[in-house]
């Protein structure tokens, strides 16, 4: 099981108000672009994506991790879609966090072609009332990362992290998300 502590960078280095960050298990950068539809012929410029989200619209970066990928989309939010998150992984495994500035989120898992998990992450706060984390209905590997963070009562980012790392078995890298080297356009659907 992964450690929620692994990812208190994903609010230290103020990685965004709004972002979407996929793992996928068992593909390539290649590949992942291909499946997310990107537009690989003409690679965006992160720089200008840091200092204007709105200036390339919806786009998204795919570093390579060991076992797998992390595609990571500023201001977007198309991994947490089950249709396209089930479209990425094809028969593998995949999990996705999102959020936004309007409180939007999400933590979406799925494996072999089926949605397993599709959780408000705000909800991980209360998991500590036995109701609550029942109408969760994580599978077992998950339950304990959700009660740390109820205990813990801060933002659920770093929970939402260890969990798609413990689902999909590839951790996440801090470079692969807060060091985008190229983005792609991806379609305005």
């Amino acid at each position: 099981m992964a450690d929620r502590s692994t990812y208190g960078w994903v609010l230290e280095d103020a990685v965004g108000v709004a972002c979407c960050i996929t793992v996928v298990a068992g593909i390539d950068s290649d590949e992942a672009l291909r499946r997310f539809g990107a537009d690989t012929s003409r690679p965006l410029d992160p720089s200008v994506e840091a200092d204007d989200a709105e200036a390339y619209g919806w786009s998204i970066s795919v570093a390579a991790a060991p076992g797998g990928v992390v595609a990571v989309e500023p201001n977007g939010f198309q991994g947490s879609r089950e249709d396209v998150l089930l479209r990425v992984a094809g028969n593998s495994v995949a999990a996705s966090v999102f959020w936004n500035v309007n409180d939007d989120n999400s933590f979406v898992a799925v494996r072999d072609g089926a949605v397993v998990v599709d959780v408000d992450m705000y909800d991980f706060l209360d998991a500590d009332d036995a109701d609550v984390l029942n109408d969760l209905a994580l599978p077992a590997a998950l339950r304990a990362l959700c009660i740390q963070a109820a205990e813990v009562d801060e933002s659920p980012w770093p929970t939402g992290l260890a969990m798609a790392e413990t689902f999909t078995g590839v951790a996440i890298p801090r470079d692969a998300v807060v060091e985008l080297t190229a983005l792609y356009p991806l379609p305005q659907r």
